[in-house]
């Protein structure tokens, strides 16, 4: 099983820690963030390839927008850094 490191641009983590914290959707934005970055990306939705790398973004069926490049992938690590981690509108 792979390590998985996910680390956060600025403005993503500060938005996920809003997220965490609302009184009705902070468990949800935790759930995401515990579970959802487990799914191997081709489960997430779009996948495409930007600055080189291998970037995916959440289904529609999710609440939340979360924007992901795979900054490395060895055997035994997968390191995410996440670009954008918002609520979507609907």
């Amino acid at each position: 099983m792979k390590k998985v490191v996910i680390d956060f641009k600025p403005t993503a983590f500060e938005s996920y820690q809003r997220l965490s914290r609302d009184n009705r959707l902070g468990g949800l934005a935790k759930r995401y963030y515990d579970e959802l970055f487990d799914f191997p990306p081709e489960k997430w939705g779009k996948l495409r390839e930007e600055f080189g790398k291998s970037a995916f973004v959440s289904d529609t069926h999710t609440p939340f927008i979360i924007k992901v490049i795979v900054a490395e992938e060895k055997a035994d690590l997968l390191w995410l850094y996440v670009t954008e981690f918002s609520l979507r509108k609907t």
